[in-house]
């Protein structure tokens, strides 16, 4: 039987929800004005305008890639003495402007990246949900994607469960060609997610884990190497996996 929400739950969804929103008040007024537009006239036009808005936001963070790699913005983190990492100081050490380093942090909030503390003056204060794990990573090939063999090496430095931030750290990618190709093999059935709950049924990690039969014998994965491989080049374009893989 289902029971209501804790305090912490309530805390985290609310928390969630103002993120959410926040990134898509980010964009432009015009999106304002569609969603109080929904809101008061419900109109499923312009929710759908505002969603598109929003997605298209969400391609703000990796046009700012070249500015700023996911992989450098979490390594910051790491460099402050004490973790935290306010807008501010991101866009004073770094080539982002200031609704650029909003937005980002932003998102990397709402993925689950980051905890959100509030100073004395109730700005908003990030920092790492998870610790930075930075062990050593075997050598992966110089194709602009994941191939078979990197992701079986990946597997296998991470003890068979790969999540979204180690995988960023190992290879430097952008977290949205990641999450494409990870999930290009879900699709394939060669992997599935995982989300990992507390004692207290708070979400805690998500990752992903081999599928049988390449769970208990991984090295058959990679007989699927020259088919997977092609398809992934086929699906990857100008540094973007294809859109059906979102």
């Amino acid at each position: 039987m289902k029971t209501a929400p804790n305090d912490k739950e309530l805390i985290e969804i609310i928390e969630r929800s103002i993120n959410l929103l926040y990134m898509i008040f980010l964009a432009t007024p015009l999106v304002k004005s569609i969603i109080l537009g929904c809101l008061f006239g419900g109109g499923i036009l312009l929710m759908l305008i505002a969603i598109w808005q929003y997605y298209k936001q969400v391609k703000h963070v990796e046009n700012t890639q070249h500015k700023l790699s996911d992989k450098e913005l979490l390594l910051k983190f790491e460099a402050e003495p004490d973790g935290f990492l306010t807008v501010k100081r991101l866009m004073e050490n770094s080539d982002l402007t200031k609704s650029e380093a909003k937005f980002r942090m932003t998102y990397l909030s709402y993925m689950g990246f980051l905890k959100t503390s509030y100073n004395s003056s109730y700005k908003s204060v990030y920092s790492l949900n998870k610790k930075l794990d930075r062990r050593e990573i075997p050598e992966l090939s110089n194709k602009p994607f994941l191939t078979v063999e990197d992701i079986l090496k990946l597997f296998k430095t991470y003890d068979f469960q790969l999540s979204l931030q180690n995988m960023c750290i190992a290879t430097g990618l952008p977290l949205s060609v990641i999450k494409k190709e990870m999930k290009y093999f879900e699709k394939e059935k060669v992997i599935e997610s995982m989300t990992e709950y507390t004692a207290d049924g708070m979400t805690g990690r998500k990752f992903w884990t081999l599928k049988e039969p390449y769970r208990s014998n991984p090295d058959k994965f990679l007989a699927l190497e020259t088919k997977m491989n092609l398809e992934l080049e086929k699906l990857y374009d100008h540094n973007h996996l294809d859109e059906d893989y979102i």
